[in-house]
């Protein structure tokens, strides 16, 4: 995958203005593979040991292929404009302030790297998995580095059930099912003709051996004393309307045996933390509020990717990176 905008031999001389950017995933990299062709210095944060963001820790091979996330990076790092500062996690205002160093602006692209809580009875069984982290951590094992979330051990107990539709629930159910060769049941609310991951994914799993479940709601875990994992009662879903979007009315309750659960309903914004005290404000779901031309409340404080517009595709984060990219570019320019 190449971020980089222009030819090497096309990059101007450095024009003596810097810009931070704190990760390094797609929105993060599509900017900087912009600015860098501008003449910018950039120097890039990520938490994670090696720059891609969820591209190399989250999503697996057979989407996007590793060696050409690196062959993208590297050819950013050749530009002799770009610095990759791997392993910083940003945990206040004053470690933020120190990562802008200086700089003459800062974009915010730390994407979605927690999992959003369903809220029902027995989620804290140690056999249910927040699958954003999860995935992280396995794809991190899989590279040789250290989890980031403390998990350790992949072995998983099956029946494993995914719940959710989007990439994430295909990710998930993609890891359990091909690499770990376990039974796997993937359970959506709405029908797989209108899952996120589109009904195509939703096909190539169930021959690949997935079991797809439609129209159910979780409504709550099932565990013995001791947090043990043993299925879940679902909602029976239909919709209230004709369109694929009206809400959804329950039409009965089922339960559904499985010994080892993937929270895969949805991933939430995260933004560093601290960065109010900066002067930058967020909605209520977690993303940052930004203008149209994604500087945030903070004057020269900018954000883009997942952590302003939620959980997206590759391409729309890219998108956004780039969009950003051109505004503060005009805005240390003007």
């Amino acid at each position: 995958m190449r971020f980089l905008r222009c030819s090497i031999s096309k990059i101007p001389e450095k024009n003596n203005k810097k810009i931070s950017i704190i990760g390094a995933g797609p929105a993060g990299l599509g900017a900087a593979g912009y600015l860098a062709c501008l003449g910018y210095e950039l120097n890039i944060y990520d938490a994670h040991p090696e720059p891609g963001g969820l591209l190399m820790f989250g999503i697996p091979e057979y989407r996007v292929a590793k060696e050409g996330i690196r062959q993208g990076v590297k050819e950013l790092a050749s530009t002799g404009r770009i610095a990759f500062k791997t392993g910083f996690y940003a945990e206040s205002d004053v470690e933020i302030e120190k990562a802008m160093d200086g700089a003459d602006a800062l974009l915010i692209a730390t994407g979605t790297l927690r999992t959003r809580k369903l809220g029902i009875p027995c989620e804290e069984s140690p056999q249910v998995f927040p699958a954003v982290e999860w995935l992280i951590d396995y794809h991190r094992a899989k590279l040789g580095y250290k989890p980031m979330f403390g998990y350790s051990s992949f072995k998983l107990k099956d029946p494993v059930a995914v719940i959710g539709g989007g990439l994430t629930a295909a990710d998930a159910a993609q890891i359990s099912l091909v690499e770990l060769g376990l039974k796997t049941i993937i359970i959506y609310r709405r029908t797989k003709s209108v899952a996120p991951m589109g009904a195509a994914e939703a096909t190539r799993l169930e021959k690949e051996g997935a079991k797809f479940l439609e129209n159910l709601q979780p409504k709550e875990f099932l565990c013995d004393r001791e947090k043990n994992l043993l299925g879940g009662i679902f909602y029976k879903t239909m919709l209230s309307g004709n369109s694929r979007e009206a809400p959804l009315i329950y039409v009965g309750e089922v339960k559904v045996d499985f010994y080892t659960a993937m929270n895969a309903a949805g991933a939430k914004p995260t933004p560093p933390p601290g960065i109010e005290k900066l002067g930058v404000k967020m909605k209520e779901d977690g993303t940052i509020i930004i203008n149209n031309s994604w500087m945030t409340d903070a004057k020269g404080i900018f954000a883009a990717g997942d952590v302003t517009i939620g959980p997206s595709k590759i391409g729309l984060a890219l998108k956004s990176g780039i969009d950003a990219a051109v505004s503060i570019d005009k805005f240390l320019t003007h």
